[in-house]
């Protein structure tokens, strides 16, 4: 990651904001999301901001949380056509 002039902690927070309304295509290879948290713990670096390791685990688990609702809702959504 490049980044350019002065890192402030609004950055960090902007990126943690990003990665927890994250949409992710399970037609795309999953290093997306650990990038963007990786990301996340440099820009917090940067920033002076300590970042800890469990807050990265929680905001993966957030996204692959949202990944699976979504796809369970799908699922019973496909059921309940077929039923029709």
């Amino acid at each position: 990651m490049s980044v350019y002039g002065r890192i402030t902690l609004k950055f960090p927070k902007v990126k943690e904001m990003e990665i927890c309304n994250i949409i992710y295509n399970i037609l795309h290879p999953i290093d997306i999301i650990f990038n963007s948290i990786d990301d996340l713990l440099e820009l917090s670096t940067m920033a002076g901001m300590q970042i800890l390791t469990i807050l990265a685990i929680n905001l993966t688990y957030v996204v692959f949380t949202k990944i699976l609702f979504f796809y369970k809702i799908l699922e019973v959504g496909t059921s309940v056509l077929k039923m029709k």
